[in-house]
């Protein structure tokens, strides 16, 4: 596998050294960032896993390191943004995994049985979302547009990612902004933040209470929605009648 990463990277960054370290990148990144991933998914659920975040700390690591061996342009770009790719698509499956595992251990499951599963979807979830956003992205492009990142398909977060890897790769990148946010997140651990829950606080953080307010409420109603079901049917079984003794059938 990483034989055939190093060949990948050659292709698209039409470098050789400097895609070779971006695979040892990689590799390192995504092993750690996988087990953040699942460590993160454990205390939030894999419904809010950090991906993003994740990304882009590698996207910063590997732009660096790209820069520190002198590549710039679009080469240096297309190969920090593989790095970011592939450990992204590790994160998300990390957390996935350890989620399955869980709920297929509870259900009688086998770990070989869940990996098998699992190869098999990111095969077919891969082979069905590339196709659809392949056609959205030529069609527009035949329709006047510039394709993903446009005013009918926007992509901010790809487009952050890919400003992200030009700015630093480009030496035209707004440090103080990137500083910023890492002093504030060391704050929040320093401080240790804590989420409040009636049988008192826990140190996640403050992970879930920064996404709460990053993302749009529209994106987090279904699992807002599930919080409440259990306690809707804990308030149901309390108030459930109860068929009284003179009525019930003869044993």
């Amino acid at each position: 596998m990483f034989v055939l990463m190093c060949v990948l990277y050659v292709r698209i960054s039409g470098l050789f050294w400097p895609a070779i370290l971006a695979a040892v990148v990689m590799i390192l990144v995504g092993f750690f960032f996988a087990t953040v991933s699942g460590n993160l998914v454990g205390f939030i659920g894999s419904s809010n896993n950090p991906i993003s975040g994740l990304t882009l700390s590698t996207l910063l690591i590997a732009a660096l390191l790209m820069v520190a061996l002198g590549v710039s342009g679009t080469s240096g770009v297309a190969a920090v943004l593989g790095v970011a790719t592939v450990v992204c698509v590790s994160s998300a499956v990390a957390g996935e995994l350890l989620q399955d595992f869980k709920v297929g251990y509870i259900l009688g499951g086998t770990p070989q049985k869940i990996q098998a599963a699992e190869l098999i979807a990111v095969v077919v979830a891969s082979l069905v979302m590339y196709f659809p956003l392949m056609l959205l992205h030529e069609g527009n492009i035949r329709a006047g547009g510039v394709g993903f990142g446009g005013a009918d398909l926007p992509a901010p977060q790809a487009g952050l990612m890919a400003t992200l890897a030009m700015g630093i790769v480009g030496h035209d990148m707004a440090w103080p902004l990137v500083v910023v946010g890492i002093l504030f997140g060391i704050a929040m651990i320093m401080m240790q933040v804590k989420e409040s829950h009636a049988g008192g606080g826990r140190n996640v953080f403050a992970v879930r209470h920064h996404i709460r307010h990053l993302r749009r409420r529209s994106h987090t109603l279904h699992w807002r929605l599930g919080r409440q079901a259990p306690r809707i049917q804990q308030r149901a079984k309390k108030r459930a009648w109860k068929m009284p003794e003179c009525w019930s059938l003869p044993g």
